[in-house]
C-alpha cells in the first residue's frame, strides 16, 4: 500500500500548515484507517505551535474526521473535512469544518510525496 506525506498551508496564511501522513489507493484517494498528522500554526513572530492530529476516515459509517485526541473525553476536539471526498491532487483544496466555533478553513495541498 502507496503511502502519502501530504503538505498543505491555510489558504488565509501560508505559513499555517497541515501535515498528514496517509495510505492512498491506485486512484490516489485516502483509504479507509487512521493516519497520523500536525497542525503548525505560526504567527510569524517565532511563536509557533503544533497539533498533533488523528485522522479518521470510514467510508462504512460515512465518518471522516480530525481527532485532535484530548486526555479527557469530555473536552476532545473533533472537526469533519471533506479531504477524502476527491483524488489527492497537488493544488487543490480541501476543507476542515470547526462546527463547534461554526469556521470553516480551506487549505491549498502544496506538495504530495509516495512512498511505497
Amino acid at each position: 500500500m502507496p503511502v502519502a506525506r501530504i503538505v498543505a498551508s491555510y489558504s488565509e496564511n501560508e505559513k499555517d500548515t497541515i501535515t498528514l501522513l496517509c495510505g492512498v489507493d491506485e486512484e490516489n484517494q485516502i483509504r479507509q484507517g487512521e493516519w497520523f498528522g500536525v497542525v503548525k500554526n505560526d504567527d510569524g513572530r517565532g511563536d509557533e505551535s503544533n497539533y498533533p492530529f488523528t485522522l479518521h476516515v470510514d467510508y462504512q459509517k460515512n465518518t471522516f474526521y480530525l481527532d485532535y485526541g484530548y486526555d479527557d473525553a469530555e473536552s476532545r476536539q473533533m472537526q469533519k473535512t471533506d479531504i477524502y471526498s476527491k483524488p489527492l491532487a497537488e493544488q487543490s483544496f480541501f476543507t476542515i469544518f470547526d462546527e463547534e466555533e461554526g469556521e470553516e478553513f480551506s487549505y491549498r495541498i502544496n506538495s504530495i510525496h509516495l512512498y511505497d
